[in-house]
C-alpha cells in the first residue's frame, strides 16, 4: 500500500513538473498582452469589450487587423473570406460554429467593416443569422507598443439561457483574444514590416 502511494505521489510530482514546464515556456514563448475581457447583457443582446497590449507599431498592428481572412485561424472562426472592396469598404464572409454545452451554434454573416488607416475599423453586419452585430477595433499608441481595443453589441437567438451563454461567450471569446494576440504577436515582425515600410 506504501509502495502504491508512493508511486501515485511520485507520478504526479512528474506531471506536476511537466506542466510547471510547459506553462513556463507557454509563458516565455509570448509576452504577457495584458487581455481584460468583459461581456454584459443589455436586454437581449451582449456588449462586449476586450483589450490587450502589442509590442508593435500602430501601423503593423492595423495591418494584422485588417488581415481579414487570417481570423480563420482563430478558434470556433471557420471561414473568413473578402468578398468585396469598395474604397474604405470592406465586406467579410464569415462561417463561425461554436458550443454552449449540449447545443452548437453555427452562425453566418457578411460584416462590412469601414477601415479608417490606421488606428480605426467600424463593422456591422449587413446580413446574417444573428440579429445584429456592430462594433469599433480602436489602435492606441502606449509605452512600448500599442493597446487594441475591441467593443461590440450584438444580439443572438438561442435556447440558451440567457446567464449560461454570457458565460460561455464570455470564456470563449476571451480564448478568441489571447490566440489574436499571440497570432499576432508571432507574424508582427514579416506582415507588419511588409505593410508599413
Amino acid at each position: 500500500m506504501k509502495r502504491l502511494l508512493y508511486s501515485l505521489l511520485m507520478s504526479l510530482s512528474v506531471m506536476s513538473s511537466i506542466a510547471s514546464a510547459q506553462m513556463a515556456s507557454a509563458e516565455s514563448a509570448n509576452p504577457d498582452f495584458d487581455l481584460k475581457v468583459t461581456v454584459k447583457r443589455a436586454g437581449d443582446a451582449f456588449q462586449v469589450s476586450a483589450s490587450f497590449l502589442m509590442p508593435a507599431t500602430e501601423c503593423q498592428t492595423y495591418t494584422m487587423l485588417t488581415d481579414y481572412e487570417s481570423a480563420a485561424k482563430i478558434p470556433g472562426i471557420k471561414k473568413s473570406v473578402v468578398i468585396s472592396r469598395e474604397g474604405n469598404k470592406v465586406q467579410v464572409e464569415r462561417d463561425v460554429k461554436e458550443r454552449i454545452l449540449l447545443f452548437p451554434i453555427n452562425l453566418h454573416s457578411i460584416v462590412e467593416y469601414e477601415e479608417t488607416p490606421t488606428n480605426l475599423l467600424t463593422f456591422r453586419q449587413v446580413s446574417g443569422d444573428v440579429d445584429y452585430y456592430r462594433g469599433t477595433w480602436k489602435i492606441r499608441s502606449e509605452n512600448n507598443g500599442v493597446r487594441v481595443l475591441y467593443q461590440s453589441e450584438f444580439a443572438i437567438d438561442t435556447l440558451v439561457p440567457a446567464f449560461v451563454a454570457q458565460y460561455f461567450i464570455k470564456n470563449n471569446i476571451r480564448s478568441r483574444f489571447e490566440a489574436m494576440a499571440s497570432n499576432f504577436y508571432q507574424k508582427k515582425d514579416t506582415l507588419g514590416q511588409l505593410a508599413c515600410n
